[in-house]
């Protein structure tokens, strides 16, 4: 789980080993971040994961990411403005290009 978080899904999915709260995820581009120490074995067959995520910036970024990978089909030579809170927190340029 840490190594899919760190390498090829680490805008997307995170993994935490502090202990942290909810207000902690505000404003995380990332669709969810599993907490390793709430996460558990269960009944010795069963994982129960906990995770954290903030639906409306996870959600947006992956919606932002959907209309980014439709207009690079369709268009050529877009490019793309975030919002500079946007993209420090993905730690992506405030400018990118989709192409």
């Amino acid at each position: 789980m840490p190594l899919a978080a760190t390498a090829e899904h680490g805008d997307i999915l995170g993994y935490e080993e502090k202990p942290l709260v909810s207000t902690d995820y505000n404003n995380d581009t990332r669709s969810t971040i599993v907490d390793a120490e709430s996460t558990m074995v269960v009944m010795g067959n069963m994982v129960k994961i906990y995770a954290w995520y903030d639906n409306e910036i996870g959600y947006s970024m992956r919606t932002a990411e959907l209309a980014r990978m439709v207009a690079n089909k369709f268009i050529v030579g877009l490019t793309m403005v975030l919002p500079a809170s946007l993209a420090a927190g993905a730690g992506a340029p405030a400018s990118c290009t989709a192409c």
